[in-house]
């Protein structure tokens, strides 16, 4: 008996929830086509770096627009903004480098002949900074200062940083202990980094908010190897929020596809860009472009833009001024 009363439920449930169901299904919205979205067309820029290479440009990719401008001798050294990182970085496009003395007694001698000098590697690797780690010993370094932009030296300086939470405090004096001066650098929230002047004795907001611009025009110092030698040169370098950058070169530029983009292996190297996309002819006395290489640029939101360089004069035939065309794939 009870098992013919769970039939009968059964088969009245079916048919009462049956036609329920099927209405359901005749009343689904059939899918709406999703509009595709507009990348836009290619764009061409000309980034004004300057005839003698004075100024950093730094540059948005999503807005395709240049968001600062600042004279590269403008500021000295950097400290990092990032919470529970303290790296302190030079102005290589200065071509400043670093030596440590060993020695933590600011007004000690120091013997010039035993220092050993290098750069920030372009690659932006922080076991590759010249300053290192200074956190853990605050040894007293001294600063090579580069070049002004007629190539004059800048001379050089003995500095010892001291850190206090999150304030960066530094004394810094000629070799011989004159011109002694005294300052701080604060971390600042939104930015990468904050800047100090030792020409105008004061902090410099120089770089704009990290999530404000993707690229840096510039110069910079590469070390080539055999022999190593530091040397400046005029390029470009990535924001360290940037979720990699590549190069392509078996396609042209109108070929490139998000589907290429997609595929190619993605680096953090901050020089990816670099430099090289341009060479010096020295019997033509000018520079000739590449433009076959093809950049790969993936923003910190995501977003997949290509770019490549079609030359580095303007109008007037002035170096300094290189144009590209850029696209958001």
């Amino acid at each position: 008996m009870d098992t013919m009363r769970t039939r009968l439920c059964s088969f009245w449930r079916g048919l009462v929830l049956g036609p329920v169901f099927l209405l359901l299904l005749a009343c689904e919205k059939e899918e709406l086509p999703v509009k595709p979205y507009d990348r836009g067309d290619a764009e061409e820029m000309v980034i004004p770096i300057g005839v003698d290479y004075s100024d950093q440009v730094w540059f948005d990719l999503g807005t395709k627009s240049i968001v600062a401008t600042n004279e590269k001798l403008s500021w000295d050294f950097a400290f990092d903004c990032r919470d529970s990182l303290h790296y302190i970085y030079l102005n290589t496009s200065l071509a400043m480098m670093a030596a440590p003395t060993g020695q933590t007694e600011f007004d000690a001698p120091i013997d010039e002949a035993s220092l050993r000098f290098r750069p920030d590697h372009s690659s932006g690797s922080l076991d590759s900074l010249a300053l290192g780690t200074w956190w853990r010993t605050e040894e007293v370094f001294v600063l090579d200062l580069g070049f002004r932009l007629n190539g004059n030296i800048r001379g050089k300086r003995k500095v010892q940083f001291f850190l206090e939470g999150d304030v960066l405090r530094f004394v810094i004096a000629d070799l011989d202990g004159s011109n002694r001066q005294e300052g701080q650098l604060e971390k600042q929230s939104g930015y990468g980094k904050v800047a100090y002047s030792l020409r105008d004795a004061s902090p410099v907001q120089i770089e704009p908010g990290e999530d404000d611009y993707d690229l840096v025009f510039t110069q910079y110092t590469y070390a080539f190897y055999n022999p190593y030698t530091p040397y400046l040169v005029t390029g470009v370098l990535n924001n360290p929020r940037l979720q990699g950058s590549a190069e392509i070169n078996h396609k042209p530029f109108d070929e490139v596809s998000l589907e290429d983009a997609m595929a190619v292996e993605m680096r953090d190297s901050l020089d990816l860009i670099g430099y090289d996309w341009k060479v010096y002819d020295f019997d033509q006395g000018s520079y000739t472009i590449f433009s076959d290489k093809v950049y790969i640029v993936r923003d910190h939101e995501g977003f997949y833009y290509k770019l490549h360089f079609l030359d580095f004069y303007n109008e007037q035939g002035e170096r300094g001024y290189p144009s590209l065309r850029i696209q958001q794939l």
